[in-house]
């Protein structure tokens, strides 16, 4: 741990330029895919995204649920569905 404290604090400020927005795309990016994929569920997605992200196996679920999410409608006949239990 010591060794990347070092690392860190002689790193040239041009590697932070690049690295911590790439490390925030890395961690958001199952809200990213849901922006394009799944925008019903995206606030949900943006929430639960936030801890997920210590959690990899949470994390790549949440990528399958942002990617997936939407086919429910095309796949699933309706009867089936949660919102046809409302009805």
């Amino acid at each position: 741990m010591n060794e990347l404290i070092e690392v860190l604090k002689t790193a040239d400020p041009t590697f932070f330029m690049w690295f911590i927005p790439s490390f925030f795309a890395f961690w958001f990016f199952p809200t990213i895919l849901a922006l394009f994929f799944n925008r019903k569920a995206l606030k949900y997605i943006a929430i639960v995204n936030i801890p997920a992200g210590m959690s990899f196996l949470l994390w790549g679920a949440l990528i399958l649920f942002a990617v997936t999410g939407n086919l429910q409608e095309k796949y699933i006949p309706k009867r089936w569905r949660r919102e046809a239990v409302a009805e």
